[in-house]
């Protein structure tokens, strides 16, 4: 443990995926930065050959380790990250991102301020990738999940994501992420939406990391299924968060078609999942049509599961 006190803490969890190349890339250029820069990562129990090779990797390199002994998931891991920080402020990045450019760690110690969060983005490689079952993964990444800066700026709180941020940690210390949301999906913008109704800035930078982690097309449809199903129970429990599909949803609602599309989501929903499953390159369009229709079939769910206590 070091005696100082870092500027920056760099936490990474780690899941199922070899950090060799994040961490050699991240540990050089924190020894340029050597009372400045902790790097902190935590294994979530993942597969014994991930944490044999994880270990040795930032045994070699200096970096703290740590393995946990059963699975947080991705809100309590970060949190527990957060605990184990000495920096003042504390910088998260996934496990399955790759830094490219020269000075990310110097960027991100010259923008830091208090009472501000700052949002590096993300952006994908540029080649689409050689199997077909990432193509999907990679095509709604790029039309999708990488806004560019201007793109992020406009769009505000709703563009931030959890795979690169930097936030004070007494800040975080005073919010966190939410626990009581499980799997994967809406964490960060419900973090998001909390530092917006607090009037806490979010701040963009062109500071992005490269998303590697891309996913067969079904892994990707379930870890989507299971973001849908978190979304659905913070709606119905009126947790402060807004997204495009709670905004449609609202707007279905005081238009009067709820009813409606309520009757028709379930066949749409297959009708639109059977496309997504059988076309080769399905457009982005299908799947946003069949996320929509998946989330009103969630929704009546949790709404039968609270009105049925």
């Amino acid at each position: 443990m070091p005696t100082y006190v870092p500027t920056i803490s760099v936490l990474i969890p780690i899941f199922n995926f070899d950090v060799e190349t994040l961490i050699e890339r991240l540990a050089l250029e924190a020894r340029q930065f050597a009372s400045e820069i902790e790097i902190i990562c935590a294994d979530d129990f993942s597969h014994h050959s991930f944490r044999n090779l994880n270990r040795e990797v930032c045994l070699r390199h200096s970096v703290k380790y740590i393995e946990l002994d059963q699975n947080l998931g991705r809100s309590k891991i970060r949190n527990f990250l957060a605990q184990q920080a000495l920096g003042t402020y504390l910088l998260f990045i996934d496990c399955d991102s790759a830094i490219s450019p020269e000075g990310f760690l110097a960027k991100y110690l010259q923008s830091a301020l208090p009472n501000v969060v700052i949002y590096g983005g993300r952006i994908y490689e540029a080649q689409i990738p050689v199997d077909p079952k990432k193509q999907f993964h990679w095509k709604y990444g790029h039309q999708v999940e990488a806004p560019n800066l201007e793109k992020r700026q406009l769009m505000g709180h709703m563009a931030f994501q959890s795979n690169n941020f930097l936030i004070p940690k007494t800040l975080f210390s005073d919010l966190s992420f939410d626990e009581e949301i499980l799997g994967y999906g809406y964490e960060d913008l419900m973090l998001a939406q909390i530092l917006f109704n607090k009037g806490i800035k979010i701040r963009h930078l062109d500071n992005p990391v490269i998303h590697i982690g891309l996913e067969d097309q079904i892994d990707f449809f379930k870890k989507t299924k299971n973001a849908i199903s978190n979304l659905a129970i913070l709606y119905v429990d009126k947790k402060p968060i807004e997204t495009r599909l709670t905004k449609l949803i609202d707007h279905t609602e005081k238009t009067g078609f709820r009813t409606l599309i309520n009757l028709l989501a379930p066949a749409f929903e297959r009708v639109f999942f059977k496309a997504l499953t059988t076309l080769n390159t399905p457009p982005i369009w299908i799947f946003q049509g069949w996320k929509f229709f998946l989330f009103y079939i969630f929704l009546r769910v949790e709404e039968k599961k609270r009105t049925d206590l």
